[in-house]
């Protein structure tokens, strides 16, 4: 599940770090407020942050050790939950207990990296990259392929038994010059002789833009990857993808290219670490400039934020610019800014609180 619980940590210097970096406009966010026994399991060793046996020995750290010696994931993941960076550390301590582990239990580990991928060391997050690329394979697989509307010419086609158009004049030509005679009747000589009227597709140009700042933290990681993943299998051979990044500033992952997205893209966007500011604005206008030079003119703009701007210029007008703009929305962030984004780019608003709703969000936007 991707909640607010997920995208701060439960304590108090990371809770300051998290202030200082970004800014007031992110205290919006409210975190889990803790129960007493997750209180006292949060507590710190006696000590100054320089004492480095007092981020090791609290009790959290100190139970989160326990579980994974014991191979009980499910406790570890319940902890996971409520202070995600302090056990993501007990986890890069313990990586070669989690490697044994992951061949037994590996549904459970892979929920657990889910939740801490973002607060994992960086060799903890380069030994589990194989298990988070299954993770979402598994997911995309899980889920019916969109059936997209097709908006362009409308061309004669052979027959196909999940038709419900017939082109009644092409048909009768062909049966004229192909059919056969029976009882004084002229009859299709096969299914060939009958044609369809069926709307071709128009090549769409698409920019998905992943917001990568400090607010994206936890899960929300996976989720740009899954989403990722899901648009680039389901949209037609000739489309063409660009793929872009951003907090402050943005940066263009992949730039505006045809065909699917490959396994490196995949893993580069598994390797983003949130931080910093947030300026959609910035995000959209990197969106136009890949899409300047698209062979389509039928243009999308994909959105995956939590919709937390605090920098920079309004977003909401300029995705006017798109033939249309959709926003996946992520938990905590300003849900108003994302309702103006989508409904001014005439596209569409998912708001998603599990990883497993991404496929069908991304689906929807595809059948727009």
């Amino acid at each position: 599940v991707i909640s607010a619980d997920h995208l701060h940590l439960a304590h108090e210097e990371d809770a300051a770090d998290e202030a200082k970096l970004d800014g007031p406009d992110e205290q919006h966010h409210s975190p889990r407020v803790l129960t007493e026994d997750e209180k006292r399991l949060l507590t710190h060793h006696p000590g100054t942050p320089d004492d480095h046996q007092h981020f090791y020995d609290a009790p959290i750290d100190r139970k989160a050790e326990q579980m994974l010696k014991k191979g009980n994931l499910d406790e570890v993941l319940s902890l996971a939950e409520m202070a995600p960076t302090r056990v993501a550390a007990a986890m890069g301590r313990n990586r070669l207990v989690l490697e044994k582990l992951g061949h037994s239990h590996q549904l459970d580990l892979e929920k657990l990296l889910t939740v801490t991928w973002d607060s994992l060391d960086t060799k903890s997050r380069k030994a589990f990259l194989n298990q988070m690329f299954r993770r979402i394979i598994d997911i995309v697989h899980k889920t019916e392929p969109p059936r997209t509307r097709k908006t362009g010419i409308l061309a004669s086609s052979p027959f196909v038994f999940n038709s419900d158009e017939l082109d009644i004049d092409a048909s009768v030509e062909r049966i004229v010059s192909s059919g056969v005679c029976h009882r004084g009747r002229l009859l299709p000589a096969s299914y060939d002789d009958l044609l369809i009227g069926e709307r071709l597709a128009h090549n769409k140009s698409y920019v998905i833009l992943i917001d990568v700042s400090r607010s994206m933290q936890g899960s929300k990681v996976i989720v740009a990857a899954l989403a990722s993943v899901v648009l680039s299998l389901n949209i037609n051979p000739n489309d063409e993808l660009a793929i872009i990044t951003f907090s402050e500033k943005a940066e263009v992952l992949r730039p505006l290219a045809p065909g699917k997205i490959d396994y490196e893209t995949i893993l580069s966007i598994l390797e983003l670490r949130p931080e910093g500011c947030t300026d959609v604005h910035a995000a959209i206008e990197a969106g136009l400039d890949q899409l300047e030079n698209a062979v389509s003119s039928h243009r999308i703009g994909i959105l995956l934020s939590d919709g937390w701007q605090n920098t920079g210029k309004d977003p909401s007008q300029i995705t006017r610019s798109f033939s249309s703009f959709h926003v996946l929305e992520l938990p905590g962030g300003d849900h108003s800014l994302c309702v103006d984004m989508a409904a001014i780019g005439q596209g569409e608003l998912a708001v998603v609180n599990k990883i497993e709703e991404i496929p069908s969000a991304i689906n929807s936007f595809l059948m727009h």
